[in-house]
């Protein structure tokens, strides 16, 4: 047998091993292949040039190649269409697929780990240090989805990350920026990827990612994306992980300039038997933390179980070079089964009390749009870009009927224990209508180039906004109807084609909280909050990396109990300074990453004691940056290395306990061969390398703004994990 047909041993204890050491030999039966994009066009071969025709040599350097890419680098920024990075006056960073697949990043959160200023280990992403909602910051395409559900990254051809506030291009929403997940379109040319994989627990993957036309004229085009995972997570016990995607993606090419796309998925997610969330009592510290891998702070009962069904539908059509129209619909349905423990510390021997809150919603129901139409106009010396639109939602919240809080167990933490047989669940799928939420928007702007070096930007939307809130025999208990006006004024000049520096105000509006049960104004929708925002920028692409440096100031009001009753009297106040670099250092090597200082405090707060203290959770400074090199002398294999680092975090309102900062590393390396005449990728990364034990996601009692309510909440950070993995391109 040769080595290319080696075969995958089905032990647990050599798995894909034997398989690498196989294939790697195989190497020397085919050349290199050069590394190509997923939406990249093949290239036909040229025909052959006429005998009498001679032409002079042109030198095109990686160089050039890597310097005009990021000067000409483009982002999606919703109403306002497709624009290059150094014509945005905003913060917009960008995951790219490529990055996900080489560091075989598993979810979105930690794709979002790249992005320093991003705090994405917590339920819903943000950034800034601001939270973020439920379906107000993340989207797909530009059309709102449900942030609290999992999301696989290989789902994604990108994620793109507008930072601090956005209401006057997306409508009301909160200042924790705006999250834009970019579906994977059919590529031009034939593609069919095939990949498997392993990682620690274990887990096994197979995935197929293939795109093609569906008739002889190629008007109809398709992309057929495939994931499925089953194993365990990395850690002791009985624990289970299951993965499965299905998506679809189709483009109809009605004609020359119109193009229908439509994309439906369906993804199921459930981890079993994790450590779960740990909390501490009032006056208690947070512990140093303790192995996530040691069995029993789980149970193979208690975890998270998410499905999510989505269909998008676009109608883009091109009127002329200046002028485009896009209109999009979207639904979608999570449902989600959430049983993890949350273990409360409540005394300094380490005693804890092990709960299970089953009341949260189980089914979010989203119904989102847009139409923009974007065009050029041209009075006098002036260019004007254009935009006029309009985009909304529907959301609504379902609760299971028995839900509830459940005291399962008691235990100390350096003895942890679980019960056998979990406690009585609710049925999750009886459920009740607890709350609707709609926002529409009518959004204007006008980018107007005044000369070769200074523009302007204006951009405003005007909202409409209505709640209901039920209860649990479906009665209403309150509504609200508010509207107002969100706006954004931006001032830019480009001394350079390769620079701009940009100041930039944002006014922005976000929908009031509901009082909660207990308060005087129970189910009273409170008025909508408005956060403001100043933020200075300079952008610069020079020898081929995209470097972004930015100030900014946001301030924020938000609702908290006091003397019995619900009120906006809080207010927030977070000052940072940001600095990111994305591109190629050189031909070989490539950095994506940077630092970012936060200055988070509380300028008003229930607990007087809080005030200009840091916000529970988020650290003064953030460093991650991920480095990829070339090998030279081994074509074919690229080497990385992911470090990080946060300082010192507070867990207490008040700021007399916080835990230290901490590092980690992550290493990878991915090599390009070619097996049985078959472009290959062969992967190897190691997630944190020190197996380095700490607390991850700090979270303040108050999840809708730091009411100082509730205690903090922690979550352990994974163990040392080993991911390896083949992709042939057939």
């Amino acid at each position: 047998m040769t080595c290319c047909n080696a075969r995958l041993r089905p032990a647990l204890s050599e798995p894909l091993f034997c398989f690498f050491v196989a294939a790697l030999p195989c190497a020397a039966h085919g050349a290199i292949p050069a590394r190509q994009s997923d939406n990249a066009p093949v290239a036909a071969a040229a025909p052959a040039a006429p005998a009498t025709t001679t032409l002079s040599d042109v030198t095109v350097s990686a160089d050039d190649q890597a310097e005009t890419e990021a000067t000409n680098r483009r982002v999606a920024l919703g109403p306002l269409g497709q624009q290059r990075v150094l014509d945005t006056p905003f913060t917009v960073h960008r995951v790219a697929h490529a990055v996900v697949d080489d560091q075989q990043t598993r979810d979105v959160a930690d794709a979002l780990s790249f992005l320093p200023s991003v705090q994405a280990g917590s339920v819903r992403p943000q950034s800034r240090g601001m939270q973020g909602s439920v379906a107000q910051n993340s989207r797909l395409d530009g059309l709102n989805i449900v942030s609290t559900t999992n999301y696989p990254a290989q789902q994604f051809a990108g994620i793109q990350v507008l930072e601090g506030l956005a209401g006057a291009l997306y409508g009301p929403a909160s200042p924790a920026g705006t999250f834009n997940y970019l579906s994977k379109r059919p590529t031009d040319q034939p593609m069919t990827r095939v990949t498997i994989g392993y990682r620690s627990g274990p887990a096994f993957r197979e995935a197929l990612d293939t795109s093609g036309a569906a008739d002889d004229d190629g008007r109809i085009r398709y992309r057929l994306n495939i994931l499925n995972e089953n194993g365990s997570l990395p850690s002791a016990g009985p624990t289970s992980l299951k993965r499965r995607l299905i998506s679809l993606a189709t483009d109809f090419h009605l004609g020359s300039a119109t193009t229908f796309e439509t994309t439906l998925s369906h993804y199921h997610y459930e981890a079993q038997g994790s450590a779960g969330r740990f909390a501490v009592a009032q006056g208690v510290d947070f512990p140093s933390a303790v192995d996530p891998a040691r069995r029993d702070y789980g149970a193979g009962y208690a975890g998270h179980t998410d499905d999510t069904e989505t269909a998008e539908f676009r109608l883009k059509h091109a009127f002329s070079d200046d002028w485009h129209l896009d209109v999009g619909f979207l639904r979608q349905i999570a449902d989600r089964r959430s049983t993890a423990f949350t273990h409360t510390i409540t005394d300094t021997a380490g005693d804890y009390t092990s709960t299970i809150s089953t009341g949260h919603a189980s089914r979010f129901r989203i119904e989102s749009y847009l139409v923009h139409l974007n065009g050029v106009v041209h009075t006098a010396d002036i260019v004007h870009h254009l935009t006029l639109g309009a985009s909304g939602f529907t959301l609504n919240n379902f609760n299971p009927r028995d839900g509830g809080v459940r005291t399962v167990n008691s235990a100390r933490i350096s003895s942890p224990s679980a019960p056998d047989q979990p406690p009585a669940y609710p049925i999750f799928t009886d459920r009740y209508h607890v709350a609707e939420s709609r926002e529409d928007s009518i959004i204007a702007g006008d980018r107007m180039d005044l000369t070769s070096h200074w523009h302007v930007q204006l951009v405003a939307s005007e909202s409409a906004l209505k709640s209901r809130n039920y209860d649990r025999a479906e009665q209403l208990t309150g509504q609200a109807h508010q509207d107002g006006l969100s706006t954004a004024e931006s001032l830019r000049y480009t001394p350079t084609a390769h620079s701009a520096l940009y100041v930039t105000h944002a006014d922005s509006l976000q929908q009031g909280d509901t009082a909660p049960a207990g308060a005087r104004n129970a189910g009273r929708v409170l008025p909508p909050a408005r956060s403001r925002e100043w933020e200075i920028g300079a952008k610069a692409a020079w020898s081929g990396v995209n470097y972004t440096l930015d100030a900014y100031q946001i301030r924020r009001p938000y609702a908290l109990y006091e003397d019995r009753s619900y009120r906006q009297d809080g207010k927030q106040r977070n000052r940072g300074i940001d600095f990111f670099a994305d591109g190629a250092l050189t031909s070989r090597l490539h950095v994506l990453g940077g630092l970012s200082f936060l200055d988070a405090r509380l300028t008003e707060a229930g607990d007087p004691a809080a005030i200009n203290e840091q916000i529970v959770g988020l650290p003064k400074l953030t460093a991650t940056v991920l480095l990829r090199y070339d090998v030279p002398h081994v074509p074919g294999l690229e080497i990385s290395a992911h470090p990080r680092y946060f300082t010192r975090r507070h867990t207490t309102n008040d700021g007399s306990d916080s835990l230290p900062g901490r590092g980690r590393l992550d290493l990878g390396a991915r090599y390009d061969t070619r097996i049985a005449r078959h472009d290959a990728t062969l992967r190897l990364n190691v997630d944190n390398v020190t197996d380095a034990h700490y607390w991850t996601t700090i979270r303040p009692g108050g999840l809708n703004g730091y009411t100082g309510n509730g205690s903090a909440s922690a979550a352990l950070a994974a163990p040392r994990t080993v991911a390896l993995s083949m992709t042939l391109k057939l």
